[in-house]
């Protein structure tokens, strides 16, 4: 007859259970095979987990679907304001946020569309929450970034890659072209004129061709000002590409710019300037273009980078949200 077990090792293993099934999204079935006990063990563990107030759920779409609708109405471009719980952990947030995109990603985008693609933790998150299928979706990076020698960002090149294998690896539905890495630190001005050289290759034309047939775009923001709480869960992923254009953040704040936009800066009223556009992108001028050809810009980001998000809304450089409660509530508040 096999030990009971005591109530430490009991409590480990409710614990776990419920560990995996919420947070790793594994079925009852495949936990029974990993912990080595029945599935109705399993549901008896989670009941357990939920009885003594380890597991809260929380399921009040009423309350975040009129917040979307309240963001809908006070910004009438807006096509679609999806708004998701907020959550302490910024980290299980930017997941959450990610998982909406993925959501929005499989219920918008019809087979024959091209997506353009941002860099970020967020976008990874949504790429990644996406079902492995065969799609018929031709992607493109939104930007073509300065790279090496180490990694510091997830660029949009990494993200399409991942969305082409987890989509069926067809041929011709992705296009991509890697950035210069730059040997010194160069000026914005020197850094734009390689690229402008850059540009002329018929490979990246091909790829520039591309992004202003988009028909969709999915990006995150970036922020001069974010929590505190979010520096320390994503260190600054500007800073590489900031030294090797003889910048810092600090200067740009001073510039006035408070964001940016697939690597493309913005003030806090989402306008740009000419020396915050180095890089070949689906930047703040092209997004805005999009918004008005009623072509859809989703941005997904949290209150964690509050300043820019509101910046962008401001500057019209999207035309679908998805955010988290307080983020809404803050928006709503501003306006």
């Amino acid at each position: 007859m096999p030990k009971k077990p005591d109530a430490n090792e009991r409590l480990q293993q409710v614990l776990k259970v419920a560990h995996l099934f919420y947070e790793r999204e594994m079925t009852k079935t495949e936990i029974s095979h990993e912990i080595r006990a029945s599935s109705t063990q399993v549901a008896r563990l989670l009941a357990e987990a939920r009885e003594q107030g380890y597991v809260r759920i929380e399921f009040s779409p009423p309350k975040l679907y009129d917040l979307g609708e309240q963001l809908k109405s006070q910004y009438d471009w807006l096509k679609e304001a999806v708004v998701v719980s907020y959550a302490e952990d910024l980290a299980f947030l930017r997941r959450m946020i990610g998982k909406a995109a993925a959501q929005y990603f499989e219920s918008a985008v019809e087979a024959g569309a091209t997506v353009a693609l941002g860099g970020g933790d967020t976008m990874y998150e949504m790429v990644m929450a996406l079902p492995q299928e065969t799609r018929g979706t031709k992607l493109v990076p939104a930007a073509i970034i300065d790279t090496g020698p180490v990694l510091t960002h997830i660029d949009p090149v990494v993200l399409v890659t991942l969305l082409w294998v987890r989509s069926g690896r067809q041929s011709g539905h992705a296009h991509f072209a890697t950035g210069l890495p730059m040997n010194k630190p160069l000026s914005r001005q020197k850094i734009r004129e390689e690229y402008e050289e850059f540009s002329h290759r018929k490979a990246v034309q091909e790829v520039l061709a591309e992004m202003k047939r988009t028909d969709f775009l999915f990006t995150s923001l970036g922020s001069l000002k974010v929590d505190p709480a979010y520096e320390k869960l994503a260190p600054r992923p500007h800073q590489y590409m900031l030294e090797n254009l003889k910048l810092t953040e600090a200067a740009l704040l001073k510039e006035g710019a408070v964001g940016d936009l697939n690597y493309s800066f913005f003030a806090k009223d989402g306008t740009t300037a000419p020396e915050w556009n180095i890089f070949p992108a689906l930047g703040v001028e092209q997004a805005q273009a999009m918004v008005k050809a009623q072509k859809t810009v989703v941005v997904a980001t949290g209150r964690y980078k509050s300043a820019a998000l509101q910046a962008a809304l401001k500057g019209r450089l999207f035309n679908v949200l998805i955010t988290d409660e307080l983020a809404a509530r803050e928006l709503l508040d501003a306006h």
